[in-house]
């Protein structure tokens, strides 16, 4: 958890530094309370005379944002970062996330988050998001989605308590293939069948 909020740390520092120097001195320094500096730019903006905005109720003159001081993250330099990325690697290794499944309280994953992606899913997935455009599957990975399908509904012995015209193959009950009829002749422009 330390590890995490260290950058936050970082870059949050000198408002933290600005806030405690602040706090030590008792206030913002010239001992003002805020209300009355509310008070004083209310008063001037009154008197001003600046330029109505058309449009606007109360005629309020236009007060940009006061922009606040934010410190740069300095560029890392090349050994921490490959020491950082070593040990990222290290933290993702294949036993280690073995070791954190076995022992961690959370669910048991299942599916694609046990093992990381292949370099072509990897490679794929970034080529349909530069592009803006999906790819059709591959025929292998529809080939082996439609394979394990048949056996879905075959429970052990169940097949055999109803009897042998059971779902096999694609057959349905009757024992033709589902799915499968005669096949009709070409249809025209107005649904009519073409007789030649």
């Amino acid at each position: 958890v330390l590890e995490k909020l260290r950058p936050l740390e970082q870059r949050l520092k000198y408002h933290l530094e600005k806030l405690l120097r602040a706090a030590a001195s008792g206030g913002r320094g010239h001992g003002r309370v805020p209300q009355d500096e509310e008070e004083e730019e209310e008063e001037e903006q009154g008197q001003g005379g600046g330029a109505k905005a058309p449009g606007l109720g109360g005629g309020r003159r236009y007060v940009p944002p006061r922009l606040v001081p934010v410190s740069c993250d300095p560029a890392p330099d090349p050994e921490s970062r490959s020491r950082s990325r070593l040990r990222l690697r290290a933290l993702n290794s294949a036993a280690l996330r073995e070791l954190r499944q076995e022992l961690g309280e959370g669910p048991l994953e299942e599916g694609e988050g046990l093992q990381p992606p292949h370099r072509e899913e990897i490679q794929r997935r970034r080529w349909e998001e530069s592009m803006l455009q999906r790819l059709s599957a591959p025929c292998r990975r529809r080939r082996g989605a439609g394979l394990g399908l048949d056996d879905v509904t075959n429970f052990g012995a169940f097949p055999a308590l109803l009897g042998a015209n059971q779902v096999r193959g694609g057959r349905g009950l009757g024992g033709e293939m589902a799915g499968k009829g005669k096949m009709g002749g070409k249809k025209g422009k107005n649904g009519k069948k073409n007789e030649k």
